[in-house]
């Protein structure tokens, strides 16, 4: 809080344009603040109100586990604290004055670390789930590895990049981003200083007269710059795994999401093929396409990192690194899981990537898909509740052509039966192809419920 010592001042200052969801949603601010209790053992607090959303609610699992294996690293205490607006009003970056208000309940508690921590809150709007705010506390103890108010905020430290590679569609990863992160700055750190360690040891027992053993000198000189080399390498090491970790992590999140949403419904159309035509049957290939490389490409990634880890326990880490840096990657229908092979067979394109591409643009993958078989969905749905409409409106033309006689209804016969000609043809392409028929489908309904209106008046 910017008028009380003792408190470093939240860092981050991002305003976070999240990608439009497929449904609209109005929501109210609650009227009081949600105030978590600090718990030494809890590194995740989740907003009731957001995890309780009824159109987008928000839930991190296996984040607090991840965040105390990242933490016990280094000894610093990860925090994450997730909620809604509520009071907050005004310009700026609202998060920041809520981040300063539960910082000193909690540290008033007693039981708050006193510095080696890391405490992320990210506020989401309260009308507008796609716009939230973040701010970042770091404690006093984390300034000895650099990172300070000035790191924090950098385009190139451990906070605003995983910001803008992960949010707002994948929370968990980009906390779980931030801490590894975190644990990078302070490796590298330690790296260093033990380097500048060893050096001056080394140095400062070299006497002059040990020019006559310099051979000697020379030899442990070389061992001790191995060791501290491959010292160096198992940290790199740990790092890119680390990195590639926290994208597998994301990337299979939106992966179960796809499989949640959209599974049950592609077993449906195991007889896509044969059973769509026309502008359904070219979306629908288009979003299990999308689908199937998305497959392809995670189980490729798994297969890799699984790869490197093993290497990596052998201690080749340049051969770890190498796996997930710089060997070719092919990936094709063999790379689906068997129990998938059924749904995706023939649709993965044989591509070679480079490790670092393997996993890029997972997220836009992800949307485009997500809309596309979302979109089909709606078209299905909105189309059988039209045909559903238009048998009402005829079966209430029907009772009220018998309620009036032929004679009175007569005027509206012509109409009745041009609705019925056209229904045919239209029900006849609403079944091989529901999308291109919906809006035909539609007209009828609106021409139905006119005459139905002028023979009930």
């Amino acid at each position: 809080m910017r008028s009380l010592t003792g408190l470093t001042t939240p860092v981050v200052t991002l305003v976070i344009a999240m990608l439009m969801m497929l449904i609209p949603a109005q929501v109210s601010a609650a009227p009081t603040a949600w105030q978590p209790a600090f718990n030494n053992s809890t590194p995740v607090y989740i907003d009731p109100a957001i995890a309780g959303h009824p159109n987008f609610p928000v839930s991190m699992p296996g984040l607090s586990q991840k965040l105390d294996e990242l933490g016990a690293k280094n000894n610093v205490k990860f925090f994450v604290i997730a909620l809604e607006q509520s009071t907050e009003t005004g310009s700026g970056n609202l998060a920041a004055p809520r981040l300063d208000e539960i910082l000193l309940r909690w540290q008033g508690g007693g039981n708050f670390p006193s510095d080696n921590y890391l405490l992320v809150l990210w506020m989401r709007s309260a009308s507008n789930p796609s716009v939230g705010w973040v701010a970042v506390n770091a404690g006093s103890g984390l300034k000895t590895y650099g990172l300070t108010k000035q790191q924090l905020d950098s385009a190139d430290g451990p906070v605003l990049p995983s910001l803008k590679r992960f949010m707002p569609q994948d929370p968990k990863g980009c906390f779980q981003s931030i801490a590894t992160s975190v644990n990078k700055v302070i490796d590298d750190y330690n790296l260093e200083q033990e380097r500048q360690k060893e050096n001056a040891k080394f140095y400062s027992r070299l006497p002059i007269y040990g020019l006559i053993v310099i051979a000697v000198g020379g030899a442990v000189g070389v061992y001790f710059w191995l060791a501290r080399a491959k010292a160096g390498l198992k940290v790199a090491a740990e790092t890119v795994i680390g990195d590639w970790t926290a994208k597998m992590d994301s990337a299979n999140s939106l992966y179960m999401r796809l499989r949640k949403g959209y599974l049950g419904f592609v077993q449906d159309q195991v007889d896509w093929k044969g059973k769509f035509t026309g502008t359904t049957k070219s979306q629908y290939e288009g979003a299990l396409t999308n689908f199937a490389d998305f497959a392809a490409r995670l189980a490729k990634a798994n297969e890799l990192l699984t790869s490197a880890k093993r290497t990596f326990e052998k201690g080749d880490y340049k051969g770890c690194m190498a796996t997930l840096q710089e060997e070719k990657v092919t990936v094709d229908g063999l790379s689906i899981a068997i129990e998938d092979a059924t749904l995706f067979g023939g649709l993965v394109k044989k591509t070679d990537y480079k490790p670092s591409d393997l996993l890029e643009s997972m997220a836009a993958l992800f949307e485009q898909t997500n809309q596309a078989l979302a979109g089909i969905m709606t078209a299905l749905r909105e189309a059988l509740e039209a045909g559903n409409q238009l048998d009402a409106a005829q079966a209430e033309i029907a009772r009220a052509r018998t309620s009036m006689g032929e004679a009175k209804f007569a005027p509206y016969i012509s109409t009745f039966d041009e609705i019925d000609r056209e229904e045919e043809a239209v029900r006849t392409t609403f079944k091989s192809d529901p999308v291109a028929a919906k809006g035909a489908m539609l007209e009828l309904v609106k021409r139905a419920k006119a005459l139905q209106s002028k023979a009930n008046s």
